[in-house]
């Protein structure tokens, strides 16, 4: 006996996730752009005669030239001519099935839902069988709510992503979405404005590749989602990219301007902490310099790593606090001194980190040493400290009573949430 294999269980696969799935059916053959454009000649020669001329020349259009009317619709403007359109469009939803993809790739290419979502829904519920065949049921059921909607279509996918039940990529294609159409960017950007933390971690590549290629506005609007999703620590890739891209609302403001206040200050802190992790990673198992340092991060502006010195820089609305290793010393200085005394040679530093020398190839145009800003003649009084036996509590009484600072880590971050609130 002799048997011959046949791969049907595949072909039948492909036919349903591949063939089924290419919706526009040869929209971009010769063919079809040929009749279309056959189509728009007849049309702009239509539009200027009169009524009854017009209404004869679309009663006698074919099935083949009336699914396409949805591509020429706009190139109507006369009212009558609109309402007639409309009206053959409508008639031949409910034999065409073709007619219900070509609405759906018009409304998802502009953007525009208007006139024709009432017309996709006539063809959905006049060729449901056609039209869905092959299809799971979860996504007929998806289909079925789709067309019931009136308005805020993007919004209404935008919660079925969020759902999680599939990836966003895996919702579009059964929403039919392509990346070349103009829905597709605004969908991704509202799914990532709206913050939802499930998304941020399904989709943390597309969110960077998206982020990369953003004007100004839409990179601020899908950051703020990223932050309001509460994965800045979470997902430290995309922090990173974030600030590659726009920085800190401290040193590019401007790039800030369109995100709220508790977020830009959320993530500049999140920058913060980073700097001053990294800074005291080498120190000890414990960090403990990290641990104390870290509960003031509420109260910082700015924090800035002299490379090489084991130096680093905390800003303060009132001193500015010079953490030096090595020695274990630490000096602070009220603001006025520090920007009188030293703030040239930091600025110089700060555009030597700029520099494309430095970018490029690690070289300092300007080298600052942290015995050119170390000077305990000018800290304020007992501002020179040392971490010796419990030196956090020495720490923590100089700061209470010498600076009048909070040094509860609690009631500090109640503090700085009550400011952002004011």
């Amino acid at each position: 006996m002799r048997f011959e294999y046949r791969p049907t269980h595949i072909k039948e696969w492909v036919k349903k996730e591949i063939t089924q799935k290419s919706y526009t059916n040869g929209l971009d053959t010769e063919v079809i752009q040929n009749r279309l454009e056959r189509l728009r000649g007849a049309l702009s020669i239509m539009i200027e005669r009169p009524e009854s001329d017009f209404l004869k020349w679309i009663s006698d259009l074919g099935p083949r030239d009336s699914v396409l009317l949805p591509f020429v619709y706009n190139m109507v403007h006369k009212r009558f001519q609109k309402e007639q359109l409309i009206i053959k469009m409508a008639s031949t939803a409910k034999l065409k099935r073709q007619l219900f993809y070509n609405l759906i790739e018009q409304c998802y290419r502009g953007g525009n839902f208007q006139p024709y979502w009432s017309i996709v829904k006539l063809a959905f519920q006049n060729n449901k069988n056609a039209i869905a065949r092959n299809w799971s049921l979860e996504k007929v059921q998806a289909w079925e709510k789709f067309v019931q909607v009136e308005i805020n279509h993007i919004k209404h996918i935008c919660e079925v992503i969020n759902k999680g039940n599939l990836s966003l990529a895996d919702t579009l294609q059964n929403y039919f979405v392509q990346e070349s159409h103009k829905l597709y960017e605004e969908i991704v950007i509202e799914a990532f404005s709206q913050g939802s933390k499930m998304v941020f971690h399904n989709e943390s590549k597309l969110f960077m590749q998206f982020l990369s290629k953003s004007d100004t506005i839409t990179a601020q609007l899908i950051v703020s989602g990223f932050i309001k999703s509460r994965c800045i620590y979470d997902l430290e890739e995309i922090s990173v990219k974030v600030l590659e891209k726009m920085g800190t609302y401290k040193k590019q403001s401007m790039l800030w301007a369109n995100v709220e206040n508790s977020l830009k200050i959320e993530f500049h802190q999140w920058y913060l902490r980073k700097n001053i992790r990294e800074f005291f990673s080498g120190i000890n198992k414990e960090h403990e310099r990290f641990v104390y340092w870290e509960k003031f991060v509420p109260k910082m502006q700015d924090a800035l790593v002299i490379e090489k010195e084991k130096t680093i820089l905390f800003y303060f609305d009132d001193v500015v606090v010079m953490e030096v290793l090595g020695t274990g010393a630490v000096y602070v200085y009220s603001t006025h001194t520090f920007e009188k005394r030293f703030g040239g040679m930091i600025e110089k530093y700060r555009d030597s980190l700029e520099s494309h020398s430095f970018k490029t190839f690690g070289m300092h145009i300007f080298t600052l040493k942290r015995s050119m800003i170390m000077d305990k003649n000018v800290v304020v009084r007992g501002g020179w400290l040392i971490h010796s036996g419990g030196w956090q509590n020495n720490f923590d009484n100089f700061l209470r009573n010498r600076l009048n600072w909070e040094v509860n880590k609690d009631a500090i971050l109640q503090e700085s949430k009550n400011d952002i609130t004011i």
